[in-house]
């Protein structure tokens, strides 16, 4: 709604034909129902009043002009002057900015809260990545150390296979020389003795 009061005279004016200075309900309905008078001056009164447009009927009517018409007849005479006329538009007026205070107020909580989660999100997103690195580096870290003790594992092993083909060896070396021939001592006879003393 237009807080413009000299709108609010030119509307109130386009209603009250006779120019008496005040209005009743039934002109109003005539003048809002005549064929002279345009959609969009319909559409303008009755957003003036605070009334949806789409609650125009095809006369000229609206379905909320009723109880509207009772607010703004304050005195309760059946006719509306502009000082009523105007002093209703100002509440409407005062009504809908309220109306528009509070959804922008909901809107700037709803788009503070918004960007909280939004910062929430991107705090969650790096700490997830950082996790990921450590625990990246952790499974490298224990891959190395299981390579590491699987490697010892094999050298351990190998390690004792060597000192058992060793003992092998050295067993069957000590077994095949047991079992070589001794050759038998030379003892000399008497006469050998002699025939070596008389050469001498």
């Amino acid at each position: 709604v237009n807080s413009d009061v000299g709108g609010w005279r030119a509307l109130f004016n386009r209603i009250d034909k006779d120019g008496d200075g005040s209005v009743e309900k039934g002109e109003v309905v005539s003048v809002l129902g005549a064929s002279d008078t345009s959609p969009e001056f319909v559409a303008s009164f009755y957003s003036a009043l605070g009334l949806p447009v789409l609650g125009t009927r095809a006369d000229g009517s609206h379905v909320g002009f009723e109880k509207v018409w009772a607010q703004i007849d304050v005195d309760g005479d059946l006719c509306v002057d502009f000082d009523e006329f105007s002093t209703f538009l100002r509440t409407v007026v005062d009504v809908q900015r309220s109306k528009a205070e509070e959804a922008a107020r909901v809107a700037a909580d709803i788009a503070a809260r918004a960007k909280a989660n939004a910062e929430k999100a991107a705090a969650a997103k790096q700490k997830a990545e950082v996790v990921a690195e450590q625990s990246k580096w952790k499974s490298h870290q224990r891959a190395e150390l299981e390579a590491d003790a699987a490697a010892k594992k094999v050298a351990e092993a190998a390690a004792a296979m060597a000192v058992q083909v060793t003992t092998e060896a050295e067993t069957k070396m000590a077994e095949a020389r047991a079992a070589e021939p001794t050759a038998p001592v030379a003892v000399p006879t008497e006469e050998a003795v002699d025939e070596a003393a008389v050469a001498a």
